[in-house]
């Protein structure tokens, strides 16, 4: 069985998320995971950001195989009922961060094809960093995951 967490962020060197977090529409399957603007600091490094950045992730934290689609369908419903609030933003780079326990796993076909027509459709720059983990690796690095 693989196992996946999959998280969405969006930020910029210009990107304030308080100034738009009260207009996003955020599904209650989603939770915020990290939100900071670009002069925050860091409390690691004891210095502003130099970046805003928020964070989102299915509140279910990992998933299975079969539950992929849908967990993808939440980010993309986000996208979707955000996007007259997110597209035309030059002040923004979108990532998708895929956490996933198997190396044999085709990870281009669990992708939604909606989710690939609507990014290509409003152009949206989208980064998919990709991380084969061990199941225990992933749920040290996220230890508020909860194993399935």
């Amino acid at each position: 069985m693989i196992f996946y967490y999959m998280g969405l962020s969006i930020s910029g060197e210009n990107f304030y998320p308080e100034r738009i977090i009260n207009d996003l529409d955020i599904d209650n399957k989603l939770t915020i995971e990290n939100i900071h603007n670009p002069e925050d600091i860091s409390y690691l490094f004891n210095k502003a950001y130099g970046y805003g950045l928020l964070d989102l992730v299915h509140k279910n934290k990992l998933c299975n195989e079969e539950g992929i689609f849908s967990y993808q369908n939440v980010l993309f419903n986000f996208l979707k009922k955000n996007i007259n609030i997110l597209e035309n933003r030059t002040d923004i780079d979108f990532f998708l961060n895929v956490y996933f326990t198997k190396s044999s796993a085709d990870i281009s076909s669990f992708f939604n094809m909606n989710l690939i027509k609507f990014i290509n459709f409003y152009n949206i720059n989208l980064v998919v960093d990709l991380f084969n983990l061990p199941i225990e690796k992933i749920l040290d690095s996220f230890p508020d995951c909860m194993e399935l």
